[in-house]
């Protein structure tokens, strides 16, 4: 990856003369595994397919990471060998801050959304903890002090103080901006995560959840975080349709179902309701920006756009289409290799 020449803006932009370009090394500025893609990206340029194009993340000294979308073209000779690689970037930092503003900004508006069904999260390990001290304190103003007694009932508040800070701390965690680079993960993670946040508050509100084990190991690329804002932001939309339909219709039973499978190459989540679908007119516009069914003053409409852009960043699909109960989404990323 050494230069064996550079232009004016390139020497500018690193903040080197142009005659000191020749020798430098791009690699030096890349973490090990963006190198390692850059060289089989690089080593895979042919005769017939001479052109290539990737986004690069610079880790330059003292200063921000700087994204790029770089274009290689290799030269070759008449018997195919290659001579050298011409290359020109753009500089997408800009960009790409904006996108992960957009991104985090969304996931707060997603919290914001959520403090209800997360105000009942640490209700209800709080109100068990209640009736225990109640209990105790009515055994012990009676003179029955049992140490057996006392023990269980410590237990349990005990039990319920560490699922109240399991909550806080994914909240905290939830609330964070992404790491720079992609990471291979389990969406499994994603999944748990999901449900930690919502799946008391969904059943609090008599939404019946329909989980199925994964039953299976795979790694894909890409941030756990923003899997989970992406799930998070399909379940609350969903929950949000399913309470609005048993208003209307007081004996309707509603529920969300969540799942994934796998074949060779990739891997599915599935997102269902029986809410009675959408629109067959609006499932075309479903993705696009501040596009929402919602009343004014109620969502962002920007939810399901920054899910598809998180989705596709991920190298992967969101899609949606009506079954016969109601809408489900598709979340399909591709398999990763294991470490």
């Amino acid at each position: 990856l050494t230069l064996t020449f550079g232009n004016r803006p390139l020497a500018t932009y690193l903040e080197l003369a142009p005659e000191q370009l020749p020798g430098v090394n791009l690699g030096s500025w890349m973490s090990a595994e963006q190198r390692d893609a850059f060289t089989q990206r690089l080593s895979q340029l042919s005769p017939e397919f001479p052109v290539s194009t990737a986004e690069i993340n610079l880790q330059l000294p003292g200063r921000e990471h700087a994204w790029w979308v770089w274009s290689d073209r290799g030269v070759f000779d008449e018997q195919g060998r290659l001579l050298e690689i011409q290359a020109v970037g753009r500089d997408n930092t800009e960009v790409r801050r904006s996108q992960q503003q957009l991104t985090q900004s969304a996931k707060m508006a997603t919290l914001g959304e959520m403090a209800t069904g997360l105000a009942h999260e640490i209700n209800q390990p709080l109100n068990v903890m209640r009736m225990a001290i109640v209990n105790v304190l009515k055994r012990l103003s009676n003179g029955d002090v049992q140490v057996d007694y006392l023990i269980d009932k410590l237990t349990r508040i005990d039990s319920q103080v560490q699922r109240a800070a399991r909550v806080v701390d994914h909240m905290r965690v939830f609330g964070r901006r992404s790491e720079i680079e992609q990471q291979p993960f389990n969406p499994a993670q994603a999944i748990e995560g999901t449900l930690s946040l919502l799946s008391e508050g969904m059943r609090g509100k008599g939404v019946d959840l329909r989980i199925s084990e994964t039953g299976f190991e795979v790694q894909v690329r890409g941030y756990v975080d923003q899997l989970e804002q992406v799930l998070i932001n399909l379940m609350v939309n969903a929950r949000d349709a399913l309470l609005d339909k048993r208003e209307k219709h007081p004996g309707f039973k509603p529920w969300i179902s969540l799942y994934a499978e796998r074949d060779t190459h990739s891997v599915r989540l599935w997102v269902e309701d029986n809410g009675g679908g959408i629109d067959p007119r609006l499932l075309e516009r479903i993705f696009e920006p501040f596009f929402t069914t919602k009343p004014v003053g109620v969502g962002t409409g920007l939810g399901l756009s920054v899910s598809y852009g998180i989705v596709e960043n991920m190298g992967g699909k969101l899609s949606v289409r009506n079954s016969t109960e109601g809408a489900r989404f598709c979340i399909e990323l591709p398999i990763v290799p294991a470490d």
